[in-house]
């Protein structure tokens, strides 16, 4: 008769013709413990799919439309911004550097109308800054749901893992009680079988 041991714990097979139902014991165990840790493992996957769909609706979608849509468009007034100042400024050198009447005056009317054009776009600029302040807000407001559901996914996962964990341990209790029983019970019934000397 042989003993074997399984991660230290009693998990018996005869040699001969007794070691088939120990084993058949131990493989449903083992298969039993091996669907659950899957069950656990598809909602695990499931859970996570939920997360990143969330994600990309609440979050990435509004912050991706913004940054094509109103962050372009700032963009691009600020260049035109910075083109008209730099206009401004070349109308303001004009005027220093002209020498005669008619150069001045000519110079003069240019920059009068680079000013206004100058004026015209800072304050096209200021009101679509002043519209990313509301969208930050929007931005903090989908940034926080984010957070929220983040941290949700994290319980919900540790739930099941906890859960999981449990299982598991009652698994592996009532696994080696029930080998180790019909071990002791079959040596028990070797035993009364052999001859008293």
């Amino acid at each position: 008769m042989g003993l074997r041991y399984y991660h230290d714990m009693c998990v018996c097979f005869k040699t001969g013709s007794g070691g088939g139902v120990c084993w058949t014991a131990a493989a449903w165990h083992t298969g039993s413990a091996l669907l659950k840790v899957g069950g656990a493992e598809q909602r695990l996957g499931l859970l996570e799919r939920e997360f990143v769909s969330n994600a990309i609706q609440g979050y990435l979608q509004p912050m991706r439309k913004f940054l094509d849509t109103e962050m372009k468009t700032i963009t691009r007034e600020r260049r035109l911004l910075e083109t008209k100042r730099l206009d401004l400024d070349a109308c303001k050198s004009r005027l220093r550097k002209a020498r005669s009447m008619d150069g001045q005056s000519s110079a003069e009317a240019e920059l009068r109308k680079a000013q206004a054009d100058f004026d015209r776009q800072t304050e096209i600029t200021k009101l679509l800054l002043e519209g990313v302040r509301s969208s930050q807000a929007a931005h903090l407001r989908h940034l926080n749901e984010l957070v929220e559901a983040q941290a949700q996914y994290y319980e919900q996962c540790q739930k099941v893992m906890t859960d999981l964990q449990k299982e598991m341990a009652r698994c592996v209790a009532s696994e080696i009680d029930e080998i180790c029983q019909k071990f002791f019970a079959g040596e028990a019934a070797e035993t009364s079988r052999m001859p008293t000397l």
